[in-house]
């Protein structure tokens, strides 16, 4: 779907300059990819999407082969160099050609595809070679004020109340139904625990995106970030259209929701954050056990 990946594309570019890269740990990633004889290094990006972290992966790693999986085909913004290659394939599927093949896998945005996580994690560990990285980065689907306090439950009279807010967390009830795996983003951590030994290390951490540059003593980075999101969240409110009429809510209820919450981000008046968790997992190498 190209409107969804010119979407995703918006959303990479909010998050690399959010994060200050491509990777959340930069370090782990670089010593995971070191040039080795015998073997070239290897990057899965699960649920690659428009392709654009794969493209820039390929290109800061000339030596290293990186893949590219999702279920439909990728239409990259940038001819991708030749050791970047994309396949289409379900995540939920078998995955043991994969198994050994990977020093860095990365899984960004894509857990509501996930039908069932702690499986898919156990495949992760299966793939990746010893020392290799696990990263991941998900969006909570619900909003947060300028104090970074959750926005709860919402009534219309509320004086901060968020239309972006009532779309986001009525498409998450609505992937829920649909997946009840979702609840899953807040237990990525414990979950890679739950498989015991076999990591080295898990780290963890939380980036906030401004949705919209809402406060004009913004540094320009974090005004970039805003405005980069209020663009994705555009977007997203008519990709979000099937889902919220899946709820059963009248057609007309529906097109208030996204016509209010277009007209809330357009003029960015409610001061709101987006939050992303993330986390990756250094499997042990065999020097290490």
């Amino acid at each position: 779907d190209v409107t969804e990946h010119t979407r995703l594309d918006l959303q990479h570019d909010m998050l690399t300059t959010r994060i200050g890269g491509l990777f959340l740990c930069p370090e782990a990633v670089s010593c995971a990819l070191e040039p080795r004889q015998g073997v070239r290094p290897a990057v899965l990006d699960v649920g690659t999407g428009s392709g654009s972290w794969a493209i820039a992966v390929a290109r800061m790693f000339p030596h290293a082969d990186v893949v590219g999986l999702d279920l439909a085909p990728v239409n990259p913004i940038s001819q991708p160099p030749t050791n970047c290659q994309f396949e289409c394939g379900d995540v939920n599927n078998d995955l043991t050609r994969f198994y050994g093949r990977f020093d860095v896998i990365h899984a960004r945005a894509i857990i509501q595809g996930i039908r069932d996580y702690p499986a898919f994690l156990q495949e992760v560990v299966k793939m990746l070679r010893p020392g290799g990285v696990f990263i991941s980065l998900e969006a909570q689907f619900e909003l947060f004020d300028a104090a970074r306090k959750p926005f709860g439950a919402q009534s219309p009279s509320d004086p901060n109340f968020s239309w972006m807010h009532r779309l986001l967390t009525s498409a998450g009830k609505a992937m829920r139904a649909r997946n009840p795996g979702l609840p899953e983003l807040e237990r990525i951590p414990s979950r890679l625990a739950e498989l015991g030994d076999v990591w080295q290390e898990i780290s963890s951490t939380v980036f906030y995106t401004p949705i919209g540059a809402w406060d004009p003593q913004m540094p320009p980075i974090e005004r970039q970030v805003g405005e980069l999101m209020a663009r994705n969240c555009l977007q997203f409110t008519e990709a979000a259209r099937p889902l919220l009429s899946s709820l059963g809510e009248p057609s007309e209820v529906v097109e208030t929701w996204i016509s209010n919450t277009q007209t809330e981000l357009r003029e960015a008046k409610v001061k709101q954050y987006g939050r992303w968790p993330g986390v990756w997992a250094i499997k042990r190498s065999a020097d290490t056990e």
